[in-house]
């Protein structure tokens, strides 16, 4: 299968599913699907990520869809079409703008995301608009850490790494965001290590890296960890019962995402980078364990996970305080790269 195969599967499901959510105004590609040629070969593992407009306001509240549609697992955010309705709103938001730049329209009954698509694309280089999205993700670093830094005091370790989690995405974006890149969650930490080391900032990765705890893991390690993580996986899968947070990430189909998403980092020669796309994982897949497999199963799960977040640093009792404030010193250090690119990047038009 080649990406205009899993695009055609894609709009497949948008006409035949998709567009039946009340208040369907539209759908387009999301992601790195949106910009890959579409002769580039398309492993079973990837996924096509979606954007659904709806006017329903129910609708757009609603959690993420994902399937597996004719062989193609698509992974879909119902969104409230007025996100859409204003082009700055759209160009200046970091979330949105490269993907409708790209213009990857899937479904437009009135035209409206081709109109969209033109005028994001015209103004998307401008100076304003990237200071604009950078300014938004250093407003979400700041925010997703500031919170981090108050479940730690209330004692809500679950809720502080979700936190902190975020801010490191958000972190590794600006980065990308600065050089005109599109974000990205897996690979968020191998992108933007390129670019600083391309800017002549390696040694500001290394720092992101150290916050993350995996600055000094060899290969070897890494590899084991993912080993225990994909054992962790494939038993949540099997024992779920209820509903918990992300709990759509947990499905027997997206193994291969997890498991070949993370090798094919491991083989570029970017294993460290690569633990930050299953750690929080993993800790979805031990919550489910703990909370639904056999009593006799869970001490043996839950040691070789103490033993990975404790490799890391991420453990309650890990000095949390410290981590905050260095994260806090790499942000600012990483927004000084941020406007060092975007100054020295004379094809941006005022």
């Amino acid at each position: 299968m080649i990406v205009r195969d899993a695009l055609e599967h894609a709009k497949h499901w948008v006409d035949t599913e998709g567009s039946r959510i009340p208040g369907f105004v539209g759908a387009y590609v999301a992601g790195r699907m949106a910009s890959l040629p579409l002769d580039t070969p398309f492993s079973a593992w990837r996924d096509v990520d979606l954007v659904i407009a709806t006017s329903n306001a129910e609708q757009a509240r609603a959690s993420r869809l994902e399937m597996l549609h004719k062989g193609v697992i698509v992974e879909c955010s119902v969104l409230d079409a007025a996100l859409f309705q204003k082009f700055e709103s759209v160009v200046s938001n970091p979330e949105h703008a490269d993907n409708v730049r790209e213009g990857r329209i899937l479904a437009d009954p009135t035209g409206a995301f081709q109109t969209l698509h033109e005028q994001v694309a015209r103004e998307f280089p401008r100076r304003t608009w990237v200071k604009a999205r950078c300014d938004s993700h250093r407003r979400a670093v700041l925010g997703h850490l500031e919170q981090a830094m108050q479940d730690a005091g209330a004692g809500a370790i679950p809720r502080m790494l979700l936190n902190f989690h975020a801010a490191m995405v958000y972190l590794s974006g600006l980065v990308a965001l600065s050089h005109l890149k599109p974000i990205t969650v897996r690979q968020c930490y191998v992108l933007s290590g390129e670019l600083l080391e391309r800017q002549g900032h390696a040694a500001l990765h290394e720092e992101c890296l150290a916050l993350l705890g995996c600055a000094d893991l060899s290969r070897q390690e890494v590899e084991g960890y993912l080993a225990d993580f994909m054992r962790a996986f494939d038993r949540a899968v099997e024992v779920k019962k209820g509903d918990v947070p992300y709990g759509f990430k947990l499905r027997a189909h997206l193994r291969g995402a997890y498991l070949e998403g993370t090798r094919e980092m491991i083989d570029a020669g970017r294993h460290r980078e690569s633990m930050f796309w299953f750690f929080g994982l993993y800790f979805l897949a031990l919550m489910v364990i703990q909370n639904d497999a056999p009593e006799a199963e869970k001490a043996a799960f839950q040691a070789r996970f103490h033993a990975f977040f404790g490799r890391l640093g991420f453990l309650p009792t890990s000095p949390w305080a410290a981590r905050f404030q260095q994260t806090k010193a790499v942000f600012e250090k990483l927004s000084r790269a941020a406007d060092e690119a975007i100054a020295s990047n004379t094809s941006l038009p005022d």
